[in-house]
């Protein structure tokens, strides 16, 4: 904050409100947290600001009930009341509250009843009187790291692990929405709209059944890794074990039965388009039950025969298997065909029909079949600023990439069949596996084990519109090349992906967004360029991504 001791680098800003367009006010702590805490005021929207308060205890948050009354909280128990519109503050008492514990955010449903988080806690203070007493409320088995009202008596909760609280009472009650989920999970499998299952360490399977809102735990009978799962119906299920053991439930996971595959052949994973049609496939072979599980039968189809397979995918009744170099189908679990596979050695593959499919090699390039694997296209799009993890398509124009990193997002969703890309950041965690089911159901999993599910394809905020525009289609080798964009609407300062493809290679530069929305990146161009542009959005408004555009390369 210009004009202030603030700038010296002696105190961190905490928390900032604005109660008229000109009229706001801005908290700070010692640097570091803790320490002496002030607030400041600005008259004239920021040009200058004015200490207002000074206490022993550093302020970390800020709520104006009305222009004229105002709270402040902080550490050591700090609550600093207004009723002048923040010329003066005033500490309060909060007697009957326990300790002198760090405060950091409040939030109130009139003038005088309040909660407000603890830091590090799962309790709440809940001051019914502007802060004379409070009491310690209960709300949550974990931390607590916020609270919203969205009436005067309905309050929302959330904390870590994504752990969220609601009352109906303006806090003096609280009910848990969803849970963490104990264990670490591996493998995310979508069997409907509706739901998904997660296979675990130690026998431990994650399940949601209304679309990822809240997931709950199954026990499967072994203390081994499960690798994959299949449930065709949500009382029926199957479940694949590290060390080759096949299991079924008929009750949704109360009771398990081992199952005799006939083989001591380790299957790497596990279809059930239905109930009685169960598919093994495993690292040389593929094996078939056709009376849900109580019995397997080899596959003897040519196309299996010196096939290294690691994993498989259904399509309707569309069967799929693939490995490293190799990819077959079948319609029924009997008979199997290889299909062409382009070069490079193949990671993922999400078949949303018989001839539309898409391939994620472990090079992170990503491919597309329109005819059945005659031909592949690799989607550039894509874009290079993150390695592809995992992919999944609910329809042929419809899909999610998971990928490692944060930087443009954690997972890449296109809804035109994969020619651009939407950046959306779930989580700063890496992203390892994701699924779907239909144009907007999505789920994810990331590599710390946290479930997410989307119903409306993870779009979240106003619509964007980005484009890309080289100066030139083609260019003399070794030319500087301006290639220019425009992020529509734009604030400025947003940060954009410039990605360009060549020689097999990504190269990527970060640009912010000017305040009429346009940004310029130069390029020395030696060979044939694809670029491609990404933002992830912001609080207001959704990410975007470009089709990628081509520069060619001509001698003289």
């Amino acid at each position: 904050m210009p004009g202030t001791s603030v700038a010296d680098g002696s105190a961190s800003p905490t928390d900032l409100v604005f109660t008229t367009p000109g009229t706001g006010f801005a908290s700070v702590a010692a640097a570091g947290g803790g320490g002496s805490g002030r607030i400041y005021r600005t008259t004239d929207s920021g040009s200058s600001w004015t200490q207002v308060s000074a206490s022993g205890s550093g302020v970390q948050g800020l709520h104006f009930v009305s222009p004229a009354l105002g709270y402040a909280v902080g550490s050591d128990k700090l609550l600093l009341r207004t009723v002048d519109g923040g010329a003066t503050w005033e500490r309060q008492a909060l007697a009957g509250a326990e300790g002198n514990p760090p405060l950091t955010t409040i939030r109130c449903s009139g003038p005088d009843t309040c909660l407000i988080t603890v830091a590090g806690e799962d309790r709440l203070l809940r001051t019914p009187d502007g802060g004379a007493t409070a009491s310690s409320v209960s709300a949550s088995s974990a931390r607590i790291n916020a609270v919203a009202l969205s009436s005067p008596t309905r309050v929302v909760g959330v904390g870590n692990g994504g752990g969220t609280v609601t009352s109906d009472d303006c806090g003096v009650n609280f009910t848990t929405v969803g849970g963490g989920i104990e264990g670490v999970f591996t493998r995310l499998r979508a069997s409907s709209s509706s739901a998904a299952y997660a296979a675990g360490r130690e026998g431990r399977v994650a399940r949601t059944l209304d679309g990822g809102r809240t997931w709950d735990s199954i026990g499967v009978s072994t203390a081994d890794d499960l690798v994959d799962v299949a449930f065709p119906t949500a009382d029926v299920g199957f479940a694949l074990d590290i060390s080759g053991t096949v299991l079924r439930t008929d009750n949704a996971g109360v009771t398990w039965r081992i199952l005799d595959t006939g083989s001591s052949t380790r299957a790497r994973a596990i279809l059930a388009p239905t109930p009685r049609n169960v598919v093994l496939v495993g690292f040389t072979g593929i094996r078939r039950s056709t009376n849900g599980g109580e019995s397997f039968t080899a596959a003897r189809s040519r196309a299996l025969l010196r096939v290294r397979l690691s994993g498989a995918d259904r399509a309707g009744a569309r069967l799929f298997a693939y490995g490293p170099r190799a990819l077959v189908t079948s319609a029924d679990g009997r008979a199997w065909r290889r299909l062409r596979v382009p070069r490079g050695a193949i990671g993922e593959a999400d078949f949303v029909n018989a001839r539309t499919g898409y391939l994620l090699q472990t090079s992170g390039r990503v491919l597309k079949t329109r005819n059945g694997g005659r031909r592949w296209t690799e989607l550039l799009g894509v874009g290079g600023a993150n390695l592809a993890r995992d992919i999944a398509f609910g329809d042929p124009r419809n899909g999610f990439l998971a990928v490692l990193g944060a930087e443009g997002g954690s997972v890449l969703r296109t809804s035109d069949g994969g020619r651009s890309w939407q950046p959306q950041l779930i989580t700063l965690t890496t992203m390892g596996d994701v699924a779907a089911a239909g144009r907007s159901v999505g789920y994810a999993l990331s590599t710390e084990s946290q479930l997410f599910g989307t119903a409306s394809g993870g779009v979240a905020g106003q619509p964007s519109t980005l484009t890309l525009r080289p100066a030139a289609r083609s260019v003399r080798r070794g030319q500087r090349l301006r290639v220019t964009g425009r992020l529509r609407p734009a604030d400025g300062g947003e940060r954009v992906l410039v990605h360009r493809r060549a020689g097999g290679r990504w190269f990527t530069q970060a640009v912010r967004v000017a305040s009429n929305g346009a940004f310029s990146t130069v390029w020395r161009v030696r060979t044939t360029s694809r670029f491609v542009a990404q933002w992830r959005g912001d609080d207001a408004h959704r990410g975007d991504g470009t089709p990628a555009v081509t520069v060619g390369v001509r001698r003289r």
